[in-house]
């Protein structure tokens, strides 16, 4: 009773100290607290000590482990001085020297390989720029990355807790999801050789959770970052910089200049060189629209653009590894959505909207078709190209780093530096595509080729219409025929990416004759030309537009068939499908999907449908459409240099994809409203003018009919 007594209030310490019968008790309470506290805290730093000792054998028995590894290898000669400062690593690593922990912090142990990430980056900035780059250079060290195979073995995937990992490691999923590769980033002394790094591979991969498919593993070393102090510039990269700035200042006096000239009563060369490339004058015409243009064709090119950068987004993401692959296998199984892994179709629609311009152009005017239209068309095709060329090749390696670099980045500006001619004679979608330049423009080489067989139909219809006619018959029966026959005798798939493996590596797959050569690839176009024939000789304008019903209708008619032929080609190629019916999809599907494309266009313009009428037909369209060929070409290249210069693999699901393709769709806009004003604009303008300079000598010569008067120049659109 007195020790509860004297617990109950051991908080009143007047109590205790003027309580004479509880005092002595205090006292010695007191001490048994101290002896207490100091024998638990004893106790508790022993357990600390205990616990950062255990760590500290842990973590030196890793380190141990590797230097009896590397030191069991056969090392030859060439290769004893880099293991020696390997092993100069993991001994300062023992100590925890700060440049040792560095080396090894900037790298990463596998993580999510049996989710299906791929990419294993680490920090490639901090092994290749230590702070002691300069002041000890013999610390140096190289970025690496090895590509490795764990098991070529393939089975059907089962996710049994309790099997061996090395059987899940070695199974694919259904739509092709694996889990045997990955790209790890090394960080090693600067001296050591690829032959070197593969055995530093595998010793670092035996002492991770992956060490039991070591057996089996296959690893490859492409290449080596390394800190380069002594970089020099080259000459291309000032004369590319010269070339850029001296287009930039030409493009501010000219709009100076025109815009104090601009109502001189003599429109001399000199006003008109400054009008072709006054910005003001050139971001007006990008408002401008032509009278009898199609209008909902604005739209349909720059929505397209947009998709056509979601999907390009999402490809490049897969190719150098998501974080979430597993998830979006899941994601394909639960909701079929195979059905839709047909996304290059989009393309076409650029194809078929094309062939409608090129008809409307024409037809428009009561002027015939002359080799001018061909020459217009040439260099409206170059200029961007050839200006991101310039850009690819001398500049873009001085101002980008990152994992992917060496790997991928500085591979196209190789290509570039070889094949930049095959850009330029619209030839690269036939000449070794493998190492194509810039291999996105493989569609402006179609665009060209397009426009020689619509022009050449309509100058042979303009000398002899049946003729013309039955020309253009052969040309659209042969442009379903000829694809459908080389798909047969290839035995090509229904569709290009029908699965995530197939989209991963799309570089690779889409070097099909049927995807990139022109003539394999025309049905959208002939059927571009039908449609543009119908819109401008039957004029919306001069009819009554159709009902509600009737538009919807229509629309839905055109809706439904795209959806039915982009849906049945992911339905085929996950089936069993005999040789025949993939290479009649392959040959139709395309042709199919500009017919349900120029029904679309035939609801809008002949009809209404209250808001998306509205919304088709809105007028912001027009200058976007207008930007739509640099948007196509930049996004390409904006969307490579973010990729390949991440130190970590991207998450792909819907809301990152959405904010990440509009931030990539809004900067490309921008960026091709600059190219619009110091190049596309300008040279297209300057084409034109020379153009009616020949063509005012030939009325001179009294061999041309065509009105001479210089202010008649017209802007290319």
């Amino acid at each position: 009773m007195q020790v509860k007594h004297f617990f109950l209030n051991v908080c009143d310490e007047n109590h205790f100290w003027h309580n004479s019968r509880y005092s002595s008790e205090f006292h010695d309470l007191r001490e048994f607290f101290n002896i207490f506290n100091f024998v638990s805290l004893g106790h508790t730093v022993q357990q600390t000590q205990i616990a950062h000792n255990r760590h500290t054998g842990s973590y030196e028995l890793i380190i141990s482990n590797l230097e009896e590894n590397l030191s069991h290898h056969k090392w030859a000669n060439e290769e004893l001085p880099c293991l020696q400062k390997t092993l100069d690593i993991l001994r300062n690593l023992k100590n925890h020297t700060l440049w040792a922990t560095w080396v090894w912090d900037s790298m990463q142990s596998p993580t999510g390989v049996l989710y299906g990430t791929r990419s294993q980056f680490g920090n490639n900035e901090q092994c290749i720029h230590p702070p002691w780059i300069h002041t000890h250079p013999e610390l140096r060290t190289q970025y690496c990355l090895a590509y490795i195979t764990l098991t070529k073995k393939r089975q059907i995937k089962h996710e049994d807790p309790y099997t061996n990992a090395n059987e899940y490691i070695s199974s694919v999923s259904k739509y092709n999801l694996t889990f045997n590769k990955l790209t790890w980033g090394l960080c090693l002394p600067a001296v050591c050789k690829s032959n070197s790094i593969k055995q530093f591979a595998k010793t670092f991969l035996n002492n991770s959770h992956l060490g039991f498919a070591l057996p089996e593993t296959t690893i490859s070393i492409d290449s080596c970052q390394s800190y380069n102090e002594k970089t020099e510039v080259s000459y291309g990269f000032y004369a590319a910089i010269a070339f850029i700035g001296s287009m930039i200042l030409l493009t501010l006096f000219c709009t100076h200049y025109y815009e104090y000239h601009r109502y001189a009563k003599e429109q001399t060369y000199k006003i008109l060189i400054a009008k072709a490339f006054s910005a003001v004058e050139n971001t007006a015409e990008l408002f401008k629209e032509k009278k009898g243009a199609i209008s909902s064709v604005n739209s349909l090119k720059f929505l397209t653009a947009c998709l056509v950068v979601n999907m390009h987004y999402s490809a490049i993401c897969l190719k150098t590894g998501i974080r979430n692959s597993k998830s979006l296998d899941s994601l394909i199984e639960r909701y079929s959505l195979h059905v839709f892994l047909h996304p290059d179709i989009f393309v076409d629609t650029f194809i078929m909207i094309s062939g409608v311009l090129l008809m409307n152009n024409i037809l428009s005017t009561d002027k015939p078709v002359t080799i001018n239209n061909l020459i217009k068309r040439y260099f409206r095709l170059t200029y961007v190209p050839m200006v991101l060329i310039l850009y690819i090749t001398q500049l873009l390696k001085y101002h980008n780093s990152g994992p992917l670099l060496q790997t991928e980045l500085l591979s196209d500006v190789e290509y570039c530096r070889n094949n930049w001619w095959t850009v330029l004679l619209n030839v690269n979608n036939y000449v070794d595509f493998r190492k194509a330049c810039f291999p996105i423009t493989w569609s402006n080489a179609c665009d060209f080729h397009f426009t020689i067989i619509g022009t050449g139909l309509y100058w042979l219809y303009q000398k002899n219409r049946s003729l013309g006619l039955k020309a253009y018959i052969i040309g659209a029966i042969a442009s379903v025929t000829l694809p459908t026959l080389v798909a047969f005798r290839l035995g090509l798939m229904p569709i290009d990416f029908s699965d995530l493996e197939r989209f991963s590596d799309f570089t690779y797959y889409v070097i099909t004759p049927t995807y990139l050569h022109s003539h394999l690839r025309s049905g959208p176009y002939f059927i571009g030309i039908a449609f543009g024939c119908l819109l401008s000789l039957y004029k919306p304008a001069n009819y009554t537009k159709l009902s509600v019903k009737a538009s919807t209708t229509i629309l839905t008619l055109g809706v439904g068939l795209g959806m039915f032929i982009t849906m049945l080609g992911g339905y085929l190629a996950h089936r069993n499908h005999s040789p025949f019916e993939a290479a009649l999809y392959v040959g139709t599907n395309r042709t199919i999907w500009a017919i349900a494309l120029g029904i679309v266009i035939v609801s809008f313009e002949y009809g209404y449908i209250p808001l998306i009428s509205d919304f088709i037909h809105w007028r912001i369209f027009i200058p976007l459409s207008k930007l739509c060929f640099s948007l196509y070409l930049t996004h390409w290249l904006v969307i490579v240099m973010k990729t390949y210069n991440t130190m970590s693999p991207e998450t792909l699901k819907f809301t990152y994809l959405a904010i990440d393709s509009l931030g990539v769709i809004t900067f490309c806009c921008g960026l091709s409203y600059l190219l619009w004003l110091v190049f596309e604009a300008p040279m297209n303008n300057i084409v034109a003018l020379v153009l009616l300079m020949r063509s005012r000598k030939e009325i001179n010569n009294g061999t041309s009919q065509t009105n001479g008067d210089l202010s008649a120049v017209k802007k290319i659109t």
